[in-house]
C-alpha cells in the first residue's frame, strides 16, 4: 500500500514536514479504499456476467 505514497506527496510536502503518523494513516486509508473500489467494481462485472451467461 505505502508503495503509491508518491501520488499523495503533494499533499504531503503541503504541510511542510516528513511523513507524520497522521498523513501515513492517510494514505493507508485512502490506498484501501481504492482497493475496496476496485474489488466493488470486480464483483460487479462478475455478477453483470453471470446475468448474461444465464440468459
Amino acid at each position: 500500500m505505502l508503495s503509491n505514497k508518491e501520488e499523495y506527496a503533494d499533499c504531503v510536502s503541503a504541510k511542510g514536514e516528513n511523513f507524520s503518523t497522521e498523513v501515513l494513516f492517510m494514505i493507508l486509508i485512502f490506498e484501501q479504499q481504492k482497493m475496496i473500489n476496485e474489488l466493488i467494481t470486480r464483483l460487479a462485472e462478475e455478477k453483470l456476467n453471470r446475468i448474461c451467461v444465464s440468459i
